[in-house]
């Protein structure tokens, strides 16, 4: 049975010494998450959805990526990101927000606050370990400034058609190509992922 989420031997050597913290109720999403990421050795830990917790995990293990679940009654995501910013470690987490909602205003906020990236529930679990694989990628976190190296131009449709058909979307559906036309226009300006509705929709 092939693996959906296959990467190369490189990428499994940059991502051996990266790990996230999830703080989530949701125990099954969880477990499920850990699974399937454990299989590409990235570290992938559970802590209690309590503030103080959350604050003291992050600053004592240096996690490269936290996961906070903005519908658990327990947290403010906001405020962990905020005394996190303001802390004293050197590395900053990426914070990723999973919602069950998003709406201007609470993308705004998210972006004030440097969140690097908000998910809307449901998700399925591959499709998330996928994306979380991809942001540990060090040649996903420096996208940016590879894009400004003429010699190591990066093909960005071949990418995103090679991740649509690992995820398991077929190409002749009608949605595959709206699919593929959206993923690349948010990479060429991550304003879309903020405005879905309003701006990537009607392109």
């Amino acid at each position: 049975k092939p693996n959906m989420l296959h990467i190369s031997t490189k990428e499994d050597e940059m991502l051996n010494k990266h790990k996230i913290l999830f703080a989530c109720d949701d125990s099954k999403f969880f477990l499920e998450c850990k699974k399937l990421l454990r299989e590409h050795n990235i570290q992938f830990n559970h802590i209690e959805c309590l503030m103080p917790n959350i604050v003291n995990n992050i600053l004592e293990q240096k996690p490269r990526f936290v996961v906070l679940d903005n519908s658990s009654p327990n947290i403010d995501v906001l405020e962990i990101v905020q005394k996190v910013n303001a802390s004293s470690i050197e590395e900053k987490p990426k914070f990723i927000i999973l919602t069950e909602f998003s709406n201007r205003t609470i993308e705004e906020k998210f972006r004030e606050n440097d969140v690097f990236y908000s998910i809307t529930k449901p998700i399925a679990t591959t499709v998330f370990c996928y994306l979380i694989i991809q942001f540990m990628s060090q040649d996903f976190l420096d996208f940016e400034s590879s894009m400004n190296k003429k010699s190591e131009k990066v093909d960005i449709e071949s990418m995103v058609t090679n991740i649509i058909h690992q995820i398991g979307v077929p190409a002749h559906i009608k949605g595959y190509h709206y699919l593929r036309k959206a993923i690349l226009l948010s990479i060429e300006n991550e304003e879309y992922l903020h405005a879905i509705t309003k701006q990537l929709y009607p392109e």
